[in-house]
């Protein structure tokens, strides 16, 4: 397939707002043991801005389109 996902997939992620640069660290473990996807955006948690950050880092990283990722 184009990328291996199917729609509908649910993604969890620990995003970290105002770091250095927009970027994906790697898979980790919440406290019930579950996957989250780390990632870190350099926008601050402020009307949104660092939601599309990372919608627009994950859109180009799987090479789908903004409106794929919700």
């Amino acid at each position: 397939g184009r990328s291996g996902l199917r729609p509908g997939l649910i993604l969890t992620v620990r995003l970290t707002p105002r770091a250095g640069s927009d970027r994906i660290e790697g898979w980790a473990a919440d406290a019930a043991g579950r996957p989250v996807l780390k990632v870190r955006v350099a926008a601050p948690p402020v009307d949104g801005a660092a939601n599309a950050a990372l919608i627009a880092l994950l859109a180009k990283q799987l090479k789908r389109p903004k409106s794929a990722i919700c």
